[in-house]
């Protein structure tokens, strides 16, 4: 769905596409290639077990520090997660 979140987000805003995860992982080799066709930022997390929740925790501190930067007017949270709701809140 790359294609068309991009779309949404291009144009004349300002956008930062970043993905979160550990590209360690086999599974996640499919990102690499997405974020070098798209522009993505591959935000790596520590592939540790137990640390399922290392993304979730990057990404909402950075979405705490995007809050101060006057350029940013909003978020786009694509994730098959809840535990976003309280952060797009």
């Amino acid at each position: 769905h790359a294609e068309k979140i991009m779309a949404l987000l291009g144009g004349d805003r300002l956008a930062e596409a970043r993905v979160y995860g550990d590209f360690s992982n086999p599974a996640m080799q499919g990102w690499c290639d997405c974020a070098a066709q798209y522009g993505l930022r591959l935000c790596q997390t520590a592939g540790r077990p137990g640390g399922k929740n290392s993304a979730d925790m990057l990404l909402t501190i950075d979405a705490m520090d995007l809050l101060w930067v006057p350029e940013y007017q909003g978020f786009c949270i694509v994730s098959g997660d809840h535990d976003f709701v309280p952060l797009a809140v």
